[in-house]
């Protein structure tokens, strides 16, 4: 298995003056993961460690006993999941609200 940078990413306007309205995403040491994004995509790639996460509990929760998931897992499932979608699509539903 290959190994990612660690998140948190966080995705960021490129402040300098012939960026045309880019985006960029920062691993937390402020490496850069990927530029000259549009805002909603570097919305979804910032959020992709978030959605890894959610994705391996959602296995790791399935994957316990007989299949069933208790209502104190399926909460936890959905948490991890909302907030990783909300990351991913916050800085798309503010744009289209006009609030970004």
């Amino acid at each position: 298995m290959i190994a990612h940078t660690p998140g948190l990413w966080a995705a960021i306007p490129d402040s300098r003056e012939d960026s045309e309205g880019d985006w960029y995403v920062l691993a937390p040491d402020e490496d850069v993961i990927a530029f000259g994004l549009s805002e909603p995509d570097a919305a979804l790639i910032a959020a992709a460690p978030d959605m890894l996460k959610a994705l391996k509990e959602i296995r790791q929760l399935i994957g316990i006993g007989d299949g069933f998931v208790s209502f104190g897992a399926a909460c936890t499932l959905a948490h991890i999941t909302d907030t990783a979608i909300a990351k991913a699509e916050a800085e798309a539903e503010a744009e289209a609200e006009g609030t970004s």
